[in-house]
């Protein structure tokens, strides 16, 4: 470069200190150790400045054409002088047409076609297992890499978006009504809830029954024994709703069921106690799905919260995709953890870092530090409002602290993994965290990146940082939430400020050290899992060669399977026995008659409603004794229905009989005729005739009608026939 044009870019700098930095840049150039930092990221460049680096502030080449005609040489120049120093305006002009070596961007657009394969950059070009979409496409299919030391708990998700995904969706919050309704009905009885049963009550027994049968055809449908069954029962959107509604009452209002007896309860209990035991092998997120059944419905590419909705109920979510606005993200619906620690009744969450410095062969780097995120109001499940279940810094800081809530909280709602450990401690935990959090926590991150790693650009030298969100059950297991790409960095509170800047140096120790010396410090960071890649065979040519079993010539049943079968006998009888007990409840309500309402309106005292025994404790003696008049009217009543039905079968039985008799005696004179006909004949034909008989027609006529009528009441119990019935049978007999 001429001296000229160097002293007019620099009027305060000497020939000699010109030559010096013209000799560190091409020194820079040769060895690669150009960078450019897109953002205020102050650590970065003060970690690269102290390795013998040079900041190159030309960004227009790095950026995009959109990005590039927004900016102008103005502005870059403006950005260079800001500085104040002379000799990195210098620098700067000496770099123009040198090849930038490392590149710091975490969320601005990169003309990637620009960039030599060789410049070391700190994200990969297409990332889609950030999204909310991508993460819940991913963690479906994360059976297939579940390894050692590898598994990922991921609360199940659903894309509303998908008609099949969203009918997937419907399904499942049934069946999770359905478990929430029968657990809840299971915790009452075996606690001994007082009035559980009361004739006030609005939630039917039957609605017990429903639950009970679509577990048992939902683990049918698991254990694929629906595939042989030819018609099954359909069950219409009417019937769903109207047990939704009976779960709403129950659950989230609290309302009593029905009035039951002992007999009843015990059978309820049962058969609700083995569906739920039968579920439990296809159900594994039981532990997490508590009972209010309540989900999250997100932006399916939103961050920092922003569009988030808590919701407990089906139509809530309709009406959401009713509201639905093409320019807004598809939506993601994912199940809450309802059942999570609670540090002083209050919820929080987990922000771990992973580095990720190569897709194939996949290496990730684990931050051995992270931080606690509180929210700022008390846990509720049936408070909906986002205070209370998202405990994102960017929400939380839009709230004040509740009064109501543990002084032993920071008030800056956050805590640092150090600190959290000390907690665990004293609430006699001491080892969980190295034994179940941390690894659960980098099992489920490496579990997610090996489901999404077909779909990433193995692009070379490049890295990205990773803040991911867990949380954790009652169980102390990590349950992964979300993923997110360039994690905020800022130091927004004190466990931040001390975090973050140590967090993004220890970058620059692996990314940039570890490229020359294997060996060198990579500070908080340690290798979580590193990916065996072996080389292919060699290609000899189309290998045709068939490989397999003999098959068993008897048919084998394994335990297991003898076991299920049993169970799903046990089931069914238990489901036989729970509807016979309701029907029968429900055939002893009868109609009264008017003589008998008249009777039962002169004694007050029966026609009060008697409480039958529930689980808050024995009946008492008065009590026992209207129970037992009520059962000998019912008794009474019984009695006389069955001799009003058999009063009405005698009727229809006296109808048949008298159209029998008539058939008879009609046949029976068609048959006279002709015999009487062929008689006249025959003595009309013979040569001498004899004489005809004299006795009388009438008594022959009688002998028979009654061998008849005889024959037709011999079809009944003799001892049975009422003497008045008798009587009109042969009336009947005698006018015919």
């Amino acid at each position: 470069m001429p001296e000229g044009r160097s002293l007019s870019i620099g009027s305060g700098i000497s020939k000699e200190r010109f030559n010096e930095l013209r000799a560190i840049v091409e020194k820079a150039a040769q060895g690669k150790k150009t960078f450019t930092v897109f953002g205020k990221y102050t650590t970065i460049r003060d970690a690269l400045k102290a390795r013998g680096w040079i900041q190159n502030f030309d960004l227009q080449k790095l950026s995009t054409p959109r990005q590039r005609q927004a900016q102008d040489d103005v502005s870059v120049a403006a950005r260079i002088e800001s500085t104040g120093d002379e000799e990195r305006q210098v620098l700067s002009r000496l770099l123009r047409h040198v090849p930038v070596s490392f590149v710091w961007a975490t969320s601005e657009p990169i003309d990637w076609n620009n960039l030599s394969k060789s410049t070391i950059v700190s994200r990969f070009p297409r990332v889609f297992f950030t999204t909310k979409i991508g993460i819940a496409s991913y963690l479906g299919e994360s059976h297939w890499f579940v390894g050692p030391g590898i598994n990922a708990r991921f609360p199940r998700c659903h894309i509303l978006s998908s008609q099949e995904d969203y009918e997937l969706f419907v399904a499942d919050f049934r069946i999770t009504a359905c478990l929430g309704f029968l657990n809840t009905l299971l915790a009452a009885i075996e606690n001994q809830t007082p009035n559980l049963f009361t004739g006030s009550g609005k939630v039917p027994l039957k609605a017990i029954e429903f639950a009970v049968r679509r577990i048992s055809e939902h683990v049918s449908y698991r254990q694929h024994d629906d595939i042989d069954k030819g018609n099954e029962e359909k069950i219409w959107d009417h019937q769903w709703e109207q047990f939704l509604t009976h779960y709403y009452q129950c659950v989230h209002s609290g309302e009593p069921f029905q009035v039951a007896t002992d007999l009843q309860i015990q059978e309820m209990y049962t058969c609700a106690k083995m569906a739920v035991d039968s579920i439990r092998p296809y159900w594994p997120q039981m532990a997490m799905d508590g009972t209010n059944n309540v989900w999250i419905v997100k932006p399916g590419a939103k961050s920092r919260g922003r569009g988030i909705q808590v919701i407990n109920k089906l139509e809530q979510v309709q009406q959401r995709l009713g509201a639905f606005n093409a320019n807004d993200p598809r939506l993601v619906i994912q199940k809450y953890i309802e059942k999570p620690l609670l540090i002083c009744n209050t919820k929080f969450d987990i922000r771990q870092w992973f580095l990720v410095t190569s897709i194939y062969p996949l290496t990730i780097w684990m931050y051995k530090e992270c931080y606690l995120r509180f929210c700022s109001h008390i846990f509720s499940l049936t408070n909906m409002h986002e205070s209370v279940h998202l405990s994102n810094n960017a929400i939380q800081c839009k709230y004040k602290n509740e009064k109501k809530r543990d002084r032993s909280l920071p008030d800056e709602n956050m805590w640092d993994s150090l600190t959290f450990q000390a907690y665990l401690r004293t609430i006699g935990h001491s080892d969980k965290w190295d034994k179940i959090i941390y690894p659960g926590m980098r099992g489920a991150f490496t579990c997610a990146l090996l489901a999404a790693q077909d779909h990433v650009s193995p692009r070379p030298n490049t890295f990205e940082l990773y803040g991911v969100d867990f949380m954790l059950t009652e169980d102390l297991q990590p349950w992964l939430i979300e993923i997110n790409s360039s994690p905020c960095m800022s130091p927004t509170t004190s466990v931040t400020a001390r975090l973050c800047p140590q967090c993004l140096e220890d970058i620059i120790k692996v990314v940039i050290d570890r490229r020359s010396n294997k060996d060198a410090d990579t500070g908080m960071f340690e290798l979580a899992y590193r990916q065996d890649v072996s080389n292919p065979p060699p290609y000899t040519g189309m290998n045709l060669t068939v490989r397999g079993m003999k098959l068993r010539t008897g048919p084998r049943i394994s335990r297991s399977e003898e076991i299920k079968t049993d169970h799903n006998r046990g089931m069914k009888e238990a489901i036989r026995r729970l509807s016979e007990q309701l029907k029968e409840d429900s055939s002893s309500e009868v109609r009264i008659s008017s003589a008998e309402s008249r009777e039962v309106r002169k004694e007050p005292e029966k026609r009060k409603k008697v409480k039958r025994h529930c689980c808050s404790g024995r009946p008492s003696i008065s009590q026992a004794v209207q129970r037992y008049r009520m059962s000998k009217n019912s008794e009474t009543v019984s009695k006389r229905i069955n001799s009003c039905n058999e009063l009405y079968d005698w009727k229809k039985r006296i109808e048949r009989t008298k159209l029998d008799c008539k058939t008879t005696i009609m046949n029976f004179n068609n048959e006279k005729s002709l015999r009487d006909q062929t008689e006249e004949r025959k003595e009309a034909e013979s040569p001498e005739p004899r004489p005809r008989s004299r006795l009388p027609e009438i008594k022959r006529k009688d002998f028979n009608n009654n061998i008849q009528v005889s024959r037709n009441l011999n079809m009944f119990p003799q001892h049975k026939i009422p003497s008045p019935i008798k009587r009109t049978i042969l009336e009947t007999v005698n006018v015919a």
